[in-house]
């Protein structure tokens, strides 16, 4: 059996300018990358915080335009970083994604209820990924030899303590997403709450099915419970995927309230549940500390050898106030064990992040 061993240590951080409303309209940005090698061994590439050669990139992941239409609706062109369920900058590497379009977004505030509406919709044409500097075709990235965008239209509304969100993505030949989710706290007592969530995905090829060469539909649905207990955290996460096919996710992290550090429990017939308990330590006079750990139990893939489960274990710090104030610290560690005849070795993957913001 072999064992391929990825590791790399980089440095690296991010400069970012952006202008004022020039006549209260217009206004520029652009966010300039870059992670270097600081201990990268030769052959032991893949860890995606460096090219895979081993070697330091910098890239200019944002330039970008902004207008202001009216007081509600805001225009941005060219090359910027969106928060969307699946386009998203899935920022858990040296540097984050983001793509080039034209996108509107709208937002409407109702002051007496404090009630919010926002919405917006646009065309994405290309992508950069974590160690790219070059804007690849959406498709590409997707996996077809063709060049097409991705038009994108959804909404949400959030009241108080409901949130409801949906959001549409179409790509002409290659795929369509559609994507939903809601949910809504109460409070149980003084410091106490409960959080009830639910989410649906559907995914479709479209077209010419040029993504796989043949049609194919599949879906995944979650739901997921969180009881807070003062600075304590549980939850208690289900999802199912259709035996259709597997989740696609080209353009960012999935939405799946399942995703973890490593596996995403989203292949085809796959059902996954999660226990997770995080807490946070400013009670105890450690202010910014908190950590986390979960346990991912997945099963049902028809694929001899690829059910697994995986253990994560998370803790930052980054205090609030004083001389370390901008310092962030992260220690991640998963293990994913796989089960079952011809299944993969097991995996340990460790992340260690420090962080320095220059604003504060």
């Amino acid at each position: 059996m072999v064992i391929h061993k990825k590791q790399a240590w980089a440095t690296g951080g991010s400069a970012t300018f952006k202008s004022g409303y020039l006549n209260d309209r217009f206004a520029i940005g652009a966010t300039l990358y870059t992670s270097q090698p600081f201990y990268a061994p030769s052959g032991e590439g893949g860890s995606n915080i460096l090219t895979p050669g081993q070697n330091g990139y910098s890239s200019l992941g944002q330039i970008f335009l902004e207008v202001k239409l009216d007081e509600h609706l805001l225009a941005s062109l060219a090359r910027k970083e969106y928060d969307t369920p699946f386009i998203n900058t899935d920022d858990v590497r040296m540097t984050p994604k983001s793509f080039e379009g034209a996108v509107i977004i709208g937002t409407q505030v109702n002051a007496d209820t404090g009630s919010q509406w926002r919405y917006g919709g646009g065309y994405i044409s290309k992508v950069k990924g974590w160690t790219s500097t070059d804007f690849e075709w959406m498709s590409r990235v997707a996996g077809a030899e063709v060049d097409r965008g991705v038009v994108v239209a959804g909404a949400s509304f959030k009241n108080k303590d409901f949130l409801l969100g949906a959001i549409n993505y179409y790509s002409n030949d290659i795929i369509n997403i559609f994507y939903i989710d809601t949910s809504y706290k109460m409070v149980i007592s003084h410091d106490n709450t409960l959080k009830l969530g639910v989410q649906y995905s559907d995914q479709r090829s479209t077209g010419s099915n040029l993504l796989i060469g043949t049609p194919f539909s599949t879906y995944l649905a979650g739901i997921k419970v969180d009881l807070g207990l003062g600075a304590g955290l549980l939850t208690l996460a289900y999802t199912d995927t259709s035996s259709g096919a597997n989740i696609q996710t080209p353009w960012g992290s999935s939405p799946s309230y399942n995703i973890v550090q490593v596996e995403d429990f989203s292949s085809a017939n796959e059902s996954s549940v999660m226990l997770r308990a995080a807490y946070n330590f400013t009670r105890y006079g450690l202010e910014g500390l908190s950590a986390s750990v979960l346990k991912v139990y997945g099963d049902g893939v028809k694929v001899i050898g690829n059910n697994k489960n995986e253990t994560d274990v998370d803790i930052k710090w980054s205090p609030p106030s004083g001389t370390l104030h901008g310092v962030s610290f992260r220690l991640r560690y998963a293990h994913v064990d796989w089960r079952g005849s011809g299944s993969p070795s097991d995996l340990d993957n460790v992340r260690l992040i420090f962080g320095y913001d220059f604003t504060h």
